[in-house]
């Protein structure tokens, strides 16, 4: 039971916060960032000398395209935040159209309905002359 418990907790905490989406994707750019920043260092992959070029490769060389592709991986990272943001932002909104269709409408009180039978008799009778004939 304490395992049940446990479990509902986390997949409850998860969903509420919708961390899920936003923890795997910073995850995945903070690898690609890793990723590069490696690649730099090592001056391998995009970052090394190819067979066509005269140079040879050098960290001082490669410097503006590393930026340039950090830079590019930061901004995915900026664009993906705010279609997140504007996709929790029309949920709500469209939550709230839902909760406002879904509930009747409420009648405006009514004013003549408001006093109960015995109160209007009490009136009446005091309103009433009484003739002898």
């Amino acid at each position: 039971m304490g395992y049940f418990c446990y479990g509902w907790f986390i997949t409850n905490y998860v969903s509420l916060f919708k961390i899920d989406k936003k923890y795997y994707r910073v995850k995945e750019t903070y690898n690609k960032l890793v990723t590069e920043g490696w690649e730099y260092y090592e001056l391998s992959g995009k970052y090394e000398t190819h067979p066509d070029e005269d140079d040879e490769a050098t960290h001082l060389s490669r410097f503006k395209m590393f930026c340039k592709e950090v830079e590019n991986l930061q901004k995915k990272e900026s664009r993906a935040n705010y279609l997140l943001s504007k996709n929790k932002q029309d949920e709500e909104e469209e939550n709230q159209k839902k909760m406002f269709k879904s509930s009747p409408p409420m009648p405006p009180p009514d004013l003549n309905n408001s006093m109960s039978e015995s109160e209007t008799e009490v009136e009446f009778e005091d309103n009433v002359e009484y003739v002898n004939v």
